[in-house]
């Protein structure tokens, strides 16, 4: 067997943000791989049938030329979002129709998006996590809680993640949840009445990640399972 060298690496690839739908039998997937020549990667999402007639060899349907992550279908398959970095407008929101058609951007976000959770049951809304800057690049900051610094993503007591609503007619954005503190994940229930969301408990014990539950619009937010260390992954019962 040959030892690995530098050169193997370009063979390596991720499957990343594997996504599917009910109302049809295609699946979506993102393969990410290191780039030659430059300091980076290409994160590309293809999809693939599952059933014949129409299963065949994958195929691309972004392009390498630009990032592609978190991908989420919408409730009846027909729209696929993502997160995407193109031309000049940072990593932004794009939906792309499933059956024909070019992916068209969403959002024109100031703040940083990290990930899609979600569609709203009716289809007419995304769940979206972003990071925003609360505090000055340049001048001090004075960490007074742990972590305020990660492996990979560096110092982040400047930033919040913030869980925010996207609408699908306007590309409008507004917060579900608002405080001193980071949201992890959410989903809303699978009669659009309720949301969930986990996020860092205050003060001293910011490490810690509780599971909170509100109204669809992020109102009325009450802690639950207030025993638990942690918690992650937060998904609704399909009978809600």
């Amino acid at each position: 067997m040959k030892p690995f060298a530098p050169e193997d690496l370009y063979r390596h690839r991720t499957l990343r943000s594997l996504a599917g739908s009910p109302a049809h039998t295609h699946f979506a997937y993102v393969v990410s791989r290191a780039r030659r020549g430059r300091d980076g990667y290409d994160s590309v999402a293809s999809r693939l049938a599952l059933e014949e007639p129409q299963r065949r060899a994958p195929c691309a349907i972004t392009s390498r030329a630009h990032s592609a992550s978190s991908l989420q279908f919408s409730p009846d398959g027909g729209t696929l979002a993502f997160l995407s970095r193109r031309n000049s407008h940072g990593l932004q929101v794009y939906l792309l129709p499933w059956d024909v058609g070019e992916a068209r951007r969403l959002t024109r976000l100031d703040c940083t998006p990290s990930r899609i959770e979600g569609f709203s049951p009716a289809g007419d809304a995304l769940l979206l996590l972003a990071s925003e800057r609360i505090a000055d690049a340049d001048g001090p900051c004075v960490a007074d809680f742990l972590p305020y610094k990660l492996d990979g993503s560096g110092f982040v007591a400047r930033e919040r993640t913030r869980l925010l609503r996207v609408e699908l007619a306007s590309g409008r954005t507004s917060r579900l949840v608002d405080g001193d503190f980071d949201v992890s994940g959410a989903q809303w229930s699978p009669d659009g009445q309720r949301l969930a969301y986990v996020r860092t408990a205050g003060g001293r014990e910011r490490h810690r990640r509780e599971l909170w539950i509100a109204r669809a619009d992020g109102s009325r937010g009450r802690r639950v399972c207030e025993s638990l260390t942690d918690a992650y992954g937060v998904r609704w019962s399909p009978d809600g």
